[in-house]
């Protein structure tokens, strides 16, 4: 269960911001005025249309960032805007200043513009208007690392809005709250089974922090192979295959279960995934990457469907019992399936165990009356390469 501290708005705090602007408020006017760049997006800010004020803050943003000297004058204006009644406005203004504060968050002398910066967007975490609620939480992750007293807001946002692209952010940011596990941790992994497929697939990414150190947030991942929606797949996928190592044995058995499935490609991705949980992982899961091949080949699929299971039987070694069966199997497959892509690709396949096939070139060799000349071309390939190895073998052994 969380235990959160309710984060509560600071009065004292929000009336020293709002003073603060409108006190800065002249003064930026003046300066700003007087600035030939500036000058043009000042007048936009005091026009009655709420687009014309939009537009002079994106391109405040712009001249700041091009010419960070502009900043003195830009910064009071841009906090001030953030109190415009104007939903639009107020967003924008937040995504300005997030961008303006993280432009000068290692500056010595800027100290205080980041510090109103960041404590206003924060405020407006509150706001009572959705579409600026969301561009504060945005934003808030341009002043740096995400601060704890957004914990219990980003929380309630990912798990109760309504709006699905509030929830996709909330989480999206519980994700850079990794020195708060698990309180972050724990939302994320609900998030993971939110209806909506944007929330889940932010859900996925955010857990990239965890997946090395909690089994739970990999087994969340690993599940995420399972989900409905492509991207989301996709997003556990990439984050699988980053990984240089998987510590937790625990899961060995949520990989093994993805061969199972009609779809083969969750099951590939956990084809790669198993030599990072080590040689002993490997060798326990050899026998259900060869039931889940002989499987998919007799549905008729193509062996290219299969090539990441594959890659990973390869790594067995050519002696070992699965390296004995799957040479088998490409045999099989080399002289009776119906595609020549994948008759081509398992000659190319049982290359690749070089002097280890000289089993496998009677299959080969029957291969080369092939109707198909790409599958002739890649039998003859195969039988050179594999005679060409075990010559050097035997060259190497005489020596």
């Amino acid at each position: 269960m969380l235990k959160h501290k309710r984060w509560v708005q600071n009065p004292l705090l929000t009336s020293v911001a709002f003073l603060g602007a409108l006190g800065s408020g002249w003064w930026a006017w003046q300066v700003s005025l007087e600035d030939a760049i500036l000058r043009p997006r000042v007048e936009q800010l005091r026009s009655l249309e709420a687009d014309d004020r939009v537009a002079a803050l994106a391109e405040i943003a712009l001249v700041v960032s091009v010419q960070p000297e502009h900043h003195a004058a830009a910064f009071p204006l841009v906090l001030e805007a953030a109190t415009d009644h104007d939903a639009n406005v107020r967003s924008q203004a937040l995504i300005t200043l997030g961008d303006l504060a993280g432009q000068i968050q290692n500056t010595a002398d800027r100290v205080e513009d980041h510090r109103l910066a960041r404590n206003t967007i924060l405020n407006h975490f509150r706001d009572h208007n959705p579409q600026v609620r969301e561009a504060a939480v945005a934003s808030v992750v341009r002043t740096g690392p995400v601060p704890d007293e957004a914990l219990f807001v980003l929380t309630r946002f990912a798990g109760e809005d309504r709006r699905a692209s509030m929830r996709s952010v909330a989480v999206e940011r519980l994700g850079q709250m990794e020195h708060r596990m698990p309180d972050a941790l724990a939302a994320i992994l609900r998030a993971v089974a939110d209806p909506d497929p944007m929330v889940r697939e932010s859900a996925v990414k955010a857990l990239a922090p965890w997946i090395a150190t909690d089994v739970q947030a990999m087994r969340a991942v690993i599940g995420g192979l399972r989900d409905k929606q492509a991207t989301v797949r996709q997003a556990a996928a990439w984050l699988i295959l980053k990984m240089t190592a998987i510590p937790h044995a625990e899961v060995l058995s949520d990989l093994l279960a993805l061969f199972d499935l009609p779809d083969h490609w969750p099951g590939g991705i956990a084809a790669l995934a198993l030599p990072k949980m080590g040689e002993s992982a490997l060798r326990e899961a050899a026998p259900s990457l060869i039931v889940s091949l002989r499987q998919g080949l007799k549905s008729n699929l193509g062996l290219t469907e299969f090539s990441r299971h594959l890659q990973t039987l390869l790594q067995l070694g050519a002696a070992s019992p699965a390296g004995v069966q799957t040479r088998v199997i490409l045999g099989r497959c080399l002289l009776n399936h119906e595609a020549p892509g994948s008759r081509q690709f398992a000659a190319y396949c049982l290359s690749r165990y070089g002097s280890q096939a000289v089993d496998s070139l009677p299959a080969l060799n029957e291969a080369l009356n092939d109707p198909d000349d790409g599958v002739r071309d890649a039998a003859k390939r195969a039988i050179n390469a594999i005679n060409a190895d075990q010559a050097h073998a035997k060259a190497q052994s005489v020596s």
